[in-house]
């Protein structure tokens, strides 16, 4: 019989990606999408429409399920999201957590997290790995938080019966929608803008994350009951933009962005946001993630999954490239 898959945010960057190679693995797919059915997606997949905030449709949608994926989340670094964060990242993951336990004990879950729920490097240091200890001291953006205690649900769900692991990307760099996650950066680097931030960027291509996924599914127990960093390693910003502008046929942003003028700027997309409706290109939190140090270290999952990951620099050339060709980066 068919290994049965449930994917939550199938419609997303990591989902979109994911179908294809569980429909050609053989494997019979569920996936669920919010508002409008996926265009374009994979024949042969089982679309149901629901939200991870509702117990019953999760009840249903988990029922008969061998593996679970979950790849729903709201990415968002807003200060007004900060609701939203807290009840999807963190409420729908506890919603599934239990709908497991009470109608699929048996399913593997595996959540995309991220890097974010590791916290900043621990002081003297650069580098942050799987043995990372969360620091309530620390300052944390709200997305960390949210992704943290969601770590937490799926840690709770583990303690209780289900088996599964974790896996902790950093940017995941591929095509997708321009107005949602890494996306942006791209159509950033579009619209060209005078500034890009200092430090650097760590980045994971989308094709690595699902072949991760695709292994954790299969791999054995001892696999298990763990998480994984997936970072090929980190660009900096100057790197990103100017490979990410080439690609895309525009001129890079010429001019890094100094500290005291990131402090001014996101004051002031602020109140643009809050003027227009608009989501800031700039926040607090961005701004302030942008001179950070860390260089996440994915060599856990290289080793025990036999994951290799593409270089940097191929992952955005050939999302800027497949971005350009849907329509970014076009001549006005």
């Amino acid at each position: 019989m068919a290994v049965q898959c449930f994917v939550t945010g199938g419609s997303g960057l990591v989902g979109s990606h994911l179908l294809p190679p569980l429909l050609a693995s053989g494997a019979r797919v569920r996936a669920s999408f919010r508002g409008s059915p996926p265009t374009g997606a994979p024949a042969g997949v089982e679309w149901v429409e629901g939200d991870v905030l509702d117990s019953v449709f999760l009840g249903q949608a988990v029922a008969g399920a061998d593996i679970v994926i979950h790849a729903a989340a709201l990415v968002s670094f807003a200060p007004r999201e900060a609701d939203r964060l807290w009840r999807i990242n963190v409420e729908g993951t506890a919603n599934l957590v239990n709908a497991l336990l009470a109608h699929a004990p048996a399913a593997r879950l595996l959540h995309l997290s991220s890097v974010a729920a590791l916290g900043p490097p621990a002081s003297g240091t650069t580098t942050v790995d799987e043995t990372a200890q969360w620091d309530t001291t620390a300052e944390h953006s709200v997305y960390a938080e949210s992704k943290f205690a969601a770590e937490l649900e799926v840690w709770r769900g583990l303690n209780e019966g289900l088996t599964g692991a974790i896996v902790n990307p950093s940017v995941i760099l591929g095509p997708g929608d321009v107005g949602r996650s890494s996306a942006q950066l791209f159509k950033y680097a579009a619209e060209e803008h005078r500034f890009y931030p200092p430090g650097h960027l760590n980045v994971v291509d989308v094709r690595d994350v699902v072949a991760a996924l695709l292994a954790l599914a299969t791999a054995p127990a001892a696999a298990l009951g763990r998480r994984y960093v997936l970072s090929a390693g980190a660009l900096p910003y100057a790197e990103f933009f100017g490979l990410a502008a080439r690609a895309l046929g525009r001129r890079p942003p010429p001019t890094a962005l100094p500290r005291a003028l990131a402090e001014v700027l996101w004051r002031a997309e602020a109140v643009r946001a809050k003027l227009t409706g608009a989501a800031p290109l700039l926040t607090r939190e961005t701004a302030r993630i942008a001179r950070r140090a860390a260089v996440f270290d994915g060599t856990r999952a290289a080793r025990t999954l036999c994951l290799t990951y593409r270089a940097p620099a191929e992952s955005v050339m050939w999302a800027a490239q497949e971005l350009g060709r849907a329509g970014l980066g076009r001549p006005r």
